[in-house]
Order: C-alpha cells, then structure tokens, then sequence
C-alpha cells in the first residue's frame, strides 16, 4: 500500500480543514453549517443595496431596451407589464431569503430539508449548470463592455484589429482578447468570501447609478427625447394579442430574475437580523429594476430619432454614439460608462453565478471545496 501514500497525502492537503460527519452520515464544513454569529455581517442596509446593484447591470438594460421590439406594444403597456413584474418578483425576493435568514443555512441546505439528503443532489447539479451557462454570458457581456473601454483608450489602433476567427463564428479576435481580459480582471472579486463582499457591492451601488443616470441623460439631449416611442417597428392594438404580448412581458421579466430568486438564502443566511433582508431587499430591488428598464427604453427611442438605429445592447449604443461623435467627451463619458458597467458585470457575476455554484459545490463535495473553492472553480470552469 506504500505506493499509494502519495494520494492519501495528497487528499489529506487538498482537503478542507475542520469538516465533520454529522448523524445522518453527511459530511458538512464551515460554509454548509448554520453561520456563526460574528459571520453574520450583513445589516439592513447592504441588502438594500445587494439588490439595488444587482438589477443595474447590462443584461436588465438591454432586456429593458429591447421589450418594446420584443413585444410590439405600446411602451406604456410595456412599463406596467413591467412594473407588474418587477412586483411579484419582489415579493418572492423578500420571501424567499426569510428561511435563509432565519436559520442561516444556504440554498443546498434548505433543498434537503425538501427533497432529503440525498434527493437534493439532483436539483443542486441543475443550479450549477444554469450557473456556469450564465456565468459565461455575463463574462461576454463583460468583455463587450470592456471593448469600448479600450477602443476609447486606444482609439483605431484597437477597434481595427485584425481578425483571425471566421465570420460565421459570431465573435472576432478583438471581442475575443477583450472576453480574457475581462475574465482575468473578475479574478480578484472570486476570491472575496461572501462576508466580506459586501463592500464591493456598496461600491457598486454608488457608481452604477451615475453611470445609468449620465448615458440615459446624454441620449435624451441629443434625441430631444423619445417622443412617441417610434422605433420603426409594428405595434400591435387589437385586445387580444396586446393581452398576449403583455404576459410575454411579464414571463420574459420574471424570467430574467427567477434563478437570482433561488439564490436568496446564499446571501440571506449572513443577515445579523432575520428581518433585515425582508423589506430592503424587495425596496431596493423595485426601485432599480423598474428604473433602469424605463431609462434604457427611453434612452434607446431617444437616440433613435437620431441615429434611425435602435441600439439594443448597452455596448453597441456606446459604439454607435462614438461612431457619431468621436470627440474627447463623447469617449471618455462612453469610456466611463462602459467601465462602471463592467464593474457591475463583475458584482452580478459573483452575487448571482459564483455565489450560488460555489454554494452547490459545497453541497456535493463538502470533503474538497468550500465558498471561496468553488468560485474560483466556477472562474475556471468559464474559459
């Protein structure tokens, strides 16, 4: 048996420290177990602010922006679908988290008190899958972000870099070297343990909002605002099919937000006061959510009566207002915007991908990985 020391040795130094087996034969570790008490460091106001972060980044603009195209009614019907929405997923928000704040246990934890444990597993193997697909697509989104940064930064010399990948690839090199460059620049964040990210978030919630403030103020002037909302796109009138196409509204918004709904007890659980992430969380995340998606509609139709483009994503308005207006001011406020929402991709990408799949590792593979293990993982398994 000598010759397989070398692998016991080598389980006993990846092996998380202090993990035990409970009665019912689980092996459990720090992160699994009830969160001790000088761990529970979230107050009232950081879950405000959680979830006020979270809904300002650029997936909620651009399927804000893009809802009137989608749907093809009226933006009023538009908005009070959203509206509508935007409060029922609140309100699962703020009952969601109230297990996790109370008991102070995760997402895998709370499942085996549902399913057992070991009919859990099968629903934390999908959570982690959803995870990875869209830690990746924010990750993309990053780079795209990312892309106008350098392009204000570096002018030409970067937007007019050869491509060396196949057109019908969808991508080019230069989306592709700034898609790294963003993965390389979340690394830090992974590393944070939840208990202490919070700060990053506060930050977040400062800035993000200037940034959407300063692009939806910017297109408004240069618009003289959206008028009519005409985008060059039919708008359906009749009852019947505006009923449909309003509940398609309502379905595509929950849809966007139903994962970071399960995820509530992930960050709920570090709450010092079980009716700290209750209100704030549903506050914070109504006001945002609904802000933004009305900003980018705006924004959008605005800019429109300008350019006759109507810019869905976030990245290719600020490419399209820098095609128009290649001054020094109209980069560096592109530059600026474009930078806060990266940081913001980065903030979404831990609270709502990182977080949860390192949690669900946690779950499988208590013996070996831990919170911060898993989001390291998780930033692997991306590229």
């Amino acid at each position: 048996m000598a010759k397989f020391d070398w692998l016991a040795n080598l389980d006993e130094k990846i092996s998380i420290k202090n993990t035990d087996i409970k009665e019912d034969g689980i092996r459990s570790n720090k992160d699994l177990d009830p969160t001790n008490v000088e761990d529970r460091t979230w107050r009232t106001y950081n879950f405000f602010l959680v979830w006020f972060q979270s809904s300002l980044n650029v997936t909620i603009w651009n399927s804000g922006a893009s809802l009137i195209k989608s749907s093809q009614i009226s933006y009023w019907k538009t908005m009070i679908a959203s509206v509508v929405a935007t409060l029922i997923g609140g309100l699962f928000v703020m009952w969601n988290s109230r297990a996790g704040a109370v008991y102070h246990v995760g997402y895998p934890v709370l499942l085996r008190s549902v399913f057992g444990v070991w009919g859990y597993y099968l629903f934390v193997i999908i959570r982690g899958f959803v995870a990875i697909l869209w830690f990746a697509v924010q990750t993309y989104y990053g780079g795209c972000l990312l892309d106008v940064v350098l392009r204000c930064i570096f002018g030409h010399k970067w937007y007019n870099i050869q491509n060396h990948i196949p057109k019908d690839q969808g991508t080019t090199t230069r989306l592709m070297v700034a898609f790294l460059l963003f993965w390389i620049c979340q690394w830090p964040v992974m590393i944070i343990h939840p208990t202490k990210i919070r700060h990053f978030f506060t930050f977040k919630a400062l800035a993000l909002p200037w940034a959407t403030l300063g692009i939806f103020i910017y297109c408004c002037v240069v618009g003289h605002g959206p008028g009519n909302f005409d985008l060059g796109i039919k708008i359906y009138t009749d009852p019947a099919t505006v009923g449909w196409k309003f509940m398609y509204c309502v379905n595509s918004i929950l849809g966007s937000i139903s994962a970071m709904i399960i995820n509530q007890p992930d960050v709920a659980r570090y709450s010092k006061k079980p009716s700290s992430p209750l209100l704030p969380q549903f506050i914070g995340f109504m006001l945002s959510k609904v802000a933004i998606q009305l900003f980018a509609m705006v924004a959008v139709a605005s800019y429109y009566r300008v350019s006759g483009v109507a810019y869905w994503n976030l990245w290719d308005l600020l490419n399209g207002i820098l095609d128009r207006h290649w001054t020094a001011g109209a980069r560096t406020g592109c530059c600026l915007v474009a930078g806060a929402f990266c940081i913001g991709n980065m903030g979404t990408n831990l609270f709502g991908n990182a977080l949860p799949f390192a949690a669900d590792m946690t779950g499988l593979f208590p013996k070996y990985i831990n919170i911060r293990r898993g989001q390291i993982l998780m930033a692997c398994i991306c590229w």
